[in-house]
């Protein structure tokens, strides 16, 4: 029995460093799920309130007539501009139009995933050559839950923005000579930022992370139209 006991703590040991040796996961929080350290509600005129609890960002509705809009903005100084993904959960808890629209940046410019636009279910990126998601290549829709919490990611590579929802691609757009820009409304957004439109939203579980050589080989062999 004690040789037995003897030749199994090698094995253990070797399990253990197996372990220990597991790379750490890529992702990088932007929201630490307590209060808005690295966040501010975004200087939207009569703004609904903007908070926090259970790991939650709360943005409430904004006032109908004069200030539709309610959301918050990253302040961090080390946000990635490129070759990056970043991904969080998000759901519509009140109202009919988009409840987390993300404004993100892209190299020297910025762009925005609208979510459930236009009425509730439009989805695609503003602006692209100066055309909303409403009407440019990228438009679609989705069917966005009420108080259902729905998965996105957005990335952003040299001549390609992709984006997904519940892991349904909805974005596959080739930047190349393409003019990427924001609505004018969302300008308080930049440089990160989450806005919502005569609508109570919810985000949580924001993070980002670098792209890497896999993602990188796998972006190049995508059809470049």
């Amino acid at each position: 029995m004690r040789q037995a006991q003897v030749l199994m703590i090698p094995a253990l040991l070797l399990a253990l460093g197996a372990v220990a040796a597991e790379p750490a996961s890529d992702w990088k929080p932007l929201f630490n799920g307590n209060n808005l350290e690295g966040w501010t509600a975004t200087d939207f005129f009569k703004a609904g309130a903007v908070k926090v609890a259970d790991g939650v960002i709360r943005m409430e509705k904004g006032s109908e007539r004069a200030g539709p809009m309610t959301g918050v903005n990253s302040t961090r100084k080390d946000l990635p501009k490129m070759d990056y993904e970043i991904r969080y959960k998000a759901r519509r808890v009140d109202g009919r139009d988009f409840f987390a629209t993300l404004t993100f940046p892209v190299g020297d410019s910025h762009c925005s995933l609208v979510n459930g636009g236009w009425g509730g279910t439009t989805i695609g990126l503003s602006t692209l050559d100066g055309i909303d998601a409403s009407e440019n290549d990228t438009n679609g829709n989705y069917d966005f839950v009420a108080e259902k919490w729905h998965d996105f990611r957005v990335r952003v590579s040299k001549d390609r923005l992709e984006a997904w929802i519940d892991a349904k691609k909805v974005v596959n757009v080739v930047t190349t000579d393409r003019r990427i820009g924001i609505r004018i409304e969302c300008f308080a957004s930049r440089p990160l930022g989450f806005a919502t439109y005569r609508t109570t939203g919810e985000v949580r579980d924001i993070a980002w992370r670098a792209l890497n050589a896999a993602d990188l080989a796998e972006i190049a062999k995508l059809p470049k139209e």
